[in-house]
């Protein structure tokens, strides 16, 4: 029996534990591809068996008891493409498999850096941050400010101007402050490390640099950056030499030319309202002469007379006088003349390198975007003139151009990354210059085009000085646009320098450990000018020239150290991550302008040769600032997410009495599709995420200080200091859910809502007091923000991509909280209770419904007005509309008018009537102040407010008895300013 179970056990010895005896193991290290950076939390198994692991933090795996022979090792992890390699296992040893894995096109593995503890996974973050990397910029833009239109949600990005090298303004989740005077609405910028000057504009910065951008919208999730985080932060980050292969050099050249022109047309007239002769070839002057248009108004020549288009044998007026007649020859197309198609180019070389530990990237960039302001015409009715003149011998204009030579910029940037051991220092440093054509915007010269005759040649050139003619049209109220354009030279002239240091320290022996520092700097200098020469002239004659100058240094120096922390708990399946980090700032702005008149030589563009009045201004800031915060994350097996900070921070903004300010955030984040329970294969990512955060704006320089102005020698109060403001303190609640459908579908949806308290207003004073105003935190206005974003990627593949971006978001912003009296800022209304930005304005009443809010009846308003035939509602007082000349009424004889003259009734031709024009907004109640007037239709009604309602009311003609226009009122109405609203006469 003994021997029988010796044998049987030493069976099971040889045929069952020999596989057992016959396994190894397999580890490595997954990487992403792009960044070269660890990948962890990726799924490593080997193919047809449960043998599997997850990636720890460094990106390390080890998988044991493989068994022996070939074996297929895959890794997986949601936003990476799958991939697999075979390896050969031995028993008793370990076989390398090294990851490199790609993203999917969605790329929600991104790492982000901004506004988190450390380097963290775009689809674990607790809160809103964008990131936008080259890929998504396969056009690049002229420069930064204009890459980021269309391309998320809550992100408005504006052109404020057609001028070559205008920034873009860029807006995120709508503005944050009532009175933003001194101050930007604009997000806090950072390139590289550095956070820019107040002054400085992305223009500088050309968008071939660009690595990836970082866009955190709001309090909930900028709160990281304390009182410079209220609109949000951006933050770009340039190409390195850290994703190249070890030993290897990158070469990249790389041309563009385009093409720019005006996009859509002016409609200018191309009709006159002039007397003419029977035959409709020539005009009747004043003097009764039969003449040419261009000969009106000039000398020994009358002037143009009106024809009267309702009682022809009489003389015209503005009221019986209509541009509608044709004029005998040709014309000219001024928008043709002004503008032509300008080029565009941008030639761009980089070198990349990497050896050993140390990699750089270097790049420069020209960049050049033409003008569309330039007349042709002008230059060639010149070179002909002047080729006459020297023929004669004499000598050639040498005069100004009526074109625009654009913008023009050069930038150079170098990039270095090395190692020493346990040390990492990143360097970057930058320098641009750029020169703008100010010609086209320095004299408003497009705005006076609308006034030029289209039968007029505006690109003759006058013989006596080379300038194209500045009365060439002698019926504009303006000089010739063209002149305007030729006659001034104003150029921008701006350099840009910033640098960065980065030092990453992480002890060998204390792996949890790690020491950051910074120190960046960023420096604009700018020099403006705008130059009228010695001969510049007015239609009333020579002025004698001017010239303007003005320069400014900006300077913003940042500097912090950083301590910290990481460490993995309950076999790594808790992560715990802390930072602390102390900061300051130093930003100094100084800033001259000088101004003089009357050149006493000419070509000599100094102030030396001014001997007309001069005036000078200069200023000069200084802003200092500190802050130290702390950080802390945790993250449990990827799906439960929790963040924190506390930030306390400092700045000499602030009132003496309120030096330091708090802020702090709070997050959380559930990834329920990486539960054990989750089950829906179509659904490969499932995120809820809630933020609580705040930030805050920092009142402009002048706020808290008494400042007094100069006059006539005397020193007058203006603004009564206060030492006690704060800055403006947002507090954000953002909600959100975020999906992964089919790997290749993501949807993003956000609700956040936010109050920013404490606006900086001016504030009116008493006259006891003795200032005008103060700066006091006196308001408060709440937003709510809905955001969706949707993405999908029907190709993806390594050789093929597409993708489509769908963006949507809606604000919402009320006044909640105003310690002021409502008033009127521009064409804004500002007032408790109201939308923040609403614009107040005129509608055209064009129903009956339109004229119920200011006390017109249904019956009154069907029994005395009538729709036009331009659409718009006009008061008859029972007559047909069309019997206003035919019966003469509303004062139609064209003889009997009275008090204000201007459009308070406008007239048209024959057979149209009167108009009312009534401002009402919606179906809301338009409050007026004032009497219903002694003629007149009862359209107004007295009420008790105050201030109240912009609305515009036009009164239409009396009967017989009273032939007088209405007067018109525009503006918040008040009585004791304006009396009656609307007087008959």
């Amino acid at each position: 029996m003994s021997a029988l179970a010796a044998t049987a056990v030493s069976a099971w010895l040889f045929i069952g534990a020999a596989p057992l005896l016959a396994q190894g193991a397999v580890s490595g290290t997954v990487t992403d591809a792009e960044s070269m950076g660890p990948v962890a939390g990726a799924q490593v198994f080997v193919a047809g068996t449960v043998i599997g692991t997850l990636s720890g933090p460094e990106g390390t795996y080890r998988l044991e008891g493989v068994p022996t022979g070939q074996q297929t090792v895959s890794v997986r992890l949601i936003g990476y493409r799958e991939l697999s390699q075979t390896v050969t296992v031995q028993s008793g040893q370990v076989a390398t498999a090294d990851f490199s894995v790609v993203q999917t096109a969605l790329r929600i593995q991104d790492i982000v850096v901004t506004g988190v503890v450390g380097e963290t996974p775009q689809v674990k973050l607790p809160f809103t941050v964008v990131r936008l990397s080259a890929q998504d910029f396969p056009v690049p833009a002229a420069d930064v400010s204009s890459l980021l239109t269309a391309k998320a949600a809550g992100v408005s990005v504006v052109s404020g101007s057609g001028q070559p090298g205008a920034e873009a303004s860029v807006l995120l989740r709508g503005p944050t402050s009532i009175n933003s005077s001194g101050r930007s609405l604009g997000p806090l910028i950072v390139i590289d490390g550095v956070i820019q000057s107040e002054s400085a504009t992305l223009s500088d910065v050309g968008a071939l640099d660009v690595d990836h951008v970082e866009i955190v919208k709001g309090a909930a999730a900028a709160s990281l950056f304390g009182s410079r985080a209220q609109n949000g932060v951006i933050q770009i980050t340039t190409k390195r030499g850290t994703g190249l292969q070890t030993n290897s050099l990158s070469i990249l050249a790389r041309g563009e030319y385009g093409m720019g022109q005006l996009v859509g047309d002016v409609g200018l007239t191309r009709s006159h309202p002039y007397l003419m002769n029977s035959a409709g070839t020539k005009f009747i002057d004043s003097d009764g002469n039969e003449v040419d248009f261009t000969d009106l108004s000039r000398p020994g020549f009358g002037a143009p007379v009106l024809a009267n288009q309702i009682t022809p044998d009489e003389p015209g007026n503005s009221f019986t006088a209509f541009a509608n007649q044709a004029f005998p020859h040709e014309l000219f197309d001024h928008m043709d003349t002004f503008f032509e198609p300008g080029e565009t180019t941008d030639a761009y070389g980089a070198v990349t390198g990497r050896f050993g530990e140390s990699s750089f990237r270097v790049s420069v960039d020209q960049f050049r975007e033409g003008g569309v302001v330039r007349c042709t015409p002008c230059i060639d009715n010149l070179a002909s003139l002047n080729a006459d003149r020297v023929a004669q011998g004499l000598t050639a204009f040498d005069v100004g151009l009526p074109d625009d030579d654009g913008y023009e910029r050069q930038n150079v940037r170098l990039n270095v990354d090395t190692r020493f051991g346990d040390l990492d220092i990143a360097a970057s440093g930058f320098y641009s210059r750029a020169n703008q054509d100010d010609k086209a915007v320095a004299n408003s010269a497009f705005s006076q085009l609308t006034f030029a005759s289209p039968a007029v040649d505006l690109t003759q050139i006058d013989p006596t000085d080379g300038y194209p003619l500045i009365d060439a049209d002698t019926q504009s109220i303006s000089s010739n646009p063209l002149y305007l354009l030729a006659v001034v030279d104003s150029r921008d002239k701006r350099t840009r320098t910033m640098g960065s240091v980065d030092l990453n320290y992480s002890p060998a022996g204390i792996d949890w450990l790690t020491f950051e520092a910074n120190a960046s700097f960023d420096r604009t200098d700018f020099y403006d000018y705008t130059l009228f020469p010695k001969n510049e002239k007015t239609r009333e004659g020579p002025t004698g020239g001017s010239l303007r100058e003005y320069n400014y240094t900006d300077e913003a120096i940042n500097a912090s150290v950083t301590l910290g922390a990481s460490e993995t708990f309950m076999d790594g399946d808790l992560t715990a991550r802390g930072k602390v980090r102390y900061l300051i700032e130093d930003q100094a702005f100084g800033s001259n302008g000088v101004f003089g008149s009357q050149f006493s030589v000419q070509d000599v563009p100094n102030f030396g040769a001014i001997i007309g009045a001069t005036s000078g201004n200069n200023q000069v800031r200084s802003i200092k600032a500190e802050g130290l915060f702390g950080i802390a994350s945790v993250d449990y097996r990827g799906r439960y997410i929790l963040d924190g900070l506390i930030r306390r921070d400092g700045s000499s903004l602030f009132g003496p009495d309120e030096r330091w300010q708090t802020y702090y955030r709070g997050s959380v984040a559930w990834r329920i599709a990486q539960e054990d329970f989750w089950n829906i294969d179509a659904i490969d990512e499932f995120k809820l995420r809630f933020s609580l955060g705040t930030a805050g704006g920092r009142p402009n320089f002048f706020a808290q200080y008494e400042t007094f102005g100069v006059s006539g020698g005397a020193i007058f109060p203006i603004n009564l200091g206060n030492t006690a403001l704060k800055p403006e303190f947002t507090t954000e609640r953002e909600a959100g859910m975020n999906f992964v459908f089919f790997d290749n579908l993501g949807l993003d949806l956000t609700y956040a809502w936010q109050t920013t308290d404490d606006q900086l207003l001016r504030v009116p004073q008493p006259a006891f007091v003795g200032f005008s105003s103060q700066w006091q935190n006196a308001g408060a206005i709440a937003a709510q923000t809905y955001e969706a974003s949707l993405r999908y990627a029907p190709i993806d593949t390594q050789d093929m991509g597409l993708q489509f971006r769908v963006n949507w978001d809606k604000t919402k912003q009320e006044i909640t909280r105003l310690d002021v009296p409502p008033y009127q800022q521009g064409t804004f209304f500002v007032a408790e209770g109201r939308p923040l930005g609403e614009m107040w304005g005129h509608v055209l009443a064009k129903t009956c419904s339109d004229l119920s809010p200011i006390g017109v009846s249904a019956s009154d308003c069907s029994a005395n007005f009538q729709v036009n035939d331009d659409g718009l509602l006009v008061w008859t007082g029972g007559a047909d509309f069309t019997e206003g000349f035919s019966s003469g009424l509303w004062g139609t004889d064209g003889r009997r008018h009275h008090g204000h003259r201007g459009p308070a009734v406008r007239l048209g031709p024959p057979g149209q009537g009167p108009r009312l024009l009534a401002g009402v907004r919606g179906e809301e109640p338009v409050q007026l102040h004032g009497q219903v007037p002694a003629h007149g239709h009862p359209a107004v009604r007295e009420h008790d407010a105050g201030l109240q309602r912009l609305v515009r009311i036009e009164l239409p003609l009396e009967e017989p008895e009273c032939e007088r226009p209405g007067r018109v009122v525009d503006g918040p109405l008040d009585l004791q300013q304006h009396g009656a609203v609307v007087s008959s006469g």
